[in-house]
C-alpha cells in the first residue's frame, strides 16, 4: 500500500481537478479513451475531473496487475441520497483479499490515501482524516473528519457497471442544467499540507484547521491564478472567456 499511497500522492501533486473545459467547450462530451485522457491529463497538462482522473488512474492500476473494479457513486454531502443521481467514478482495489476506495478526482475532498473498506481512519499526505463506513448490507460510505465529526461525501456499491453505465454519467455531469460542472467552475490542486481551490470566483487556500479565501475580480487575476497555483496549462484568452461566462452564474 506504501508505493500505491506514494502513486496517488505524485498524480494529485501534478494534476488539478477541474472542469475549465466543460464551460468553454460548451458542454461538449468530454472523451474518456485511454489515448484522450493521456493526451489531455499528461501531454496537454489541462487537469480533469472525476470521470477523466479516475479513469486514467483505473487504467494505470489495471496494467500494473492490480485487481481492480469502477465504482459509481451518490455525490451527497450530509445528505440523503435519495434524490442524487450516480453522477461520481472511483475505484475499489482487492489487495490480499481486503478491499480499498482509490479516488483521485473528488475536487478538494480527494483522499490523498488508500482507504480501507472497513471504517479504518487514515490520514491522507494533506492532513486530512477520512474513512469508509458500510452503512447497509451493500451500501458504502466515504466520509471526512472535521472538527464536529464525520461528514458523509459520497456513498457507493460494489454492483457490476459497465462501459456504458459510466458513459451515460459522464454526459449526464457534462450536459445537464443540475450538473455543477456546467454551472460552476471548480478548480481543486493538492498540495503537500492542504488545498487550493477555486469556487466560481473565489479562492481559497484550505488548510488543517484554517481557510483563506480572497474574490478574483478579473479575467487577468483569474490567469494569475490558475497559472501559478495549479497544474493546469491555460492561455489568457481561454480564461477571458472563461472569466465572462463564470461572471454570468
Amino acid at each position: 500500500m506504501k508505493q500505491l499511497n506514494n502513486e496517488i500522492k505524485e498524480f494529485l501533486l501534478n494534476n488539478t481537478f477541474n472542469n475549465i473545459d466543460i464551460l468553454i467547450s460548451d458542454r461538449e462530451i468530454l472523451k474518456l479513451d485511454d489515448e484522450s485522457l493521456e493526451n489531455k491529463l499528461i501531454v496537454r497538462k489541462r487537469g480533469g475531473y472525476c470521470f477523466e482522473n479516475n479513469q486514467y488512474f483505473y487504467t494505470k492500476l489495471k496494467k500494473n496487475g492490480l485487481e481492480v473494479k469502477r465504482v459509481l457513486g451518490r455525490v451527497v454531502y450530509g445528505d440523503t441520497p435519495d434524490d442524487k443521481p450516480r453522477s461520481h467514478q472511483a475505484t475499489v482495489i482487492t489487495h490480499d483479499g481486503k478491499l480499498y476506495l482509490v479516488d483521485v478526482g473528488f475536487g478538494p475532498y480527494t483522499p490523498g490515501a488508500v482507504i480501507p473498506l472497513t471504517g479504518q481512519e487514515v490520514e491522507s499526505f494533506n492532513k486530512r482524516t477520512y474513512r469508509v463506513s458500510k452503512i447497509n448490507d451493500v451500501d458504502y460510505q466515504l466520509e471526512i473528519k472535521k472538527e464536529d465529526g464525520f461528514f458523509s461525501l459520497y456513498q457507493f456499491n460494489l454492483a457490476n457497471y459497465n462501459d456504458a453505465d459510466f458513459k451515460v454519467a459522464n454526459y449526464y455531469t457534462n450536459t445537464h442544467d443540475d450538473s455543477k460542472f456546467t454551472t460552476s467552475l471548480i478548480l481543486s490542486q493538492q498540495i503537500e499540507n492542504g488545498t487550493r481551490f477555486i469556487n466560481n470566483l473565489i479562492y481559497s487556500e484550505i488548510y488543517e484547521n484554517e481557510r483563506k479565501s480572497i474574490d478574483i475580480n478579473s479575467a487577468e487575476e483569474l490567469y494569475k491564478l490558475i497559472s501559478d497555483s495549479f497544474n493546469v496549462n491555460i492561455t489568457k484568452e481561454e480564461c477571458s472567456y472563461l472569466f465572462d461566462i463564470v461572471s454570468n452564474f
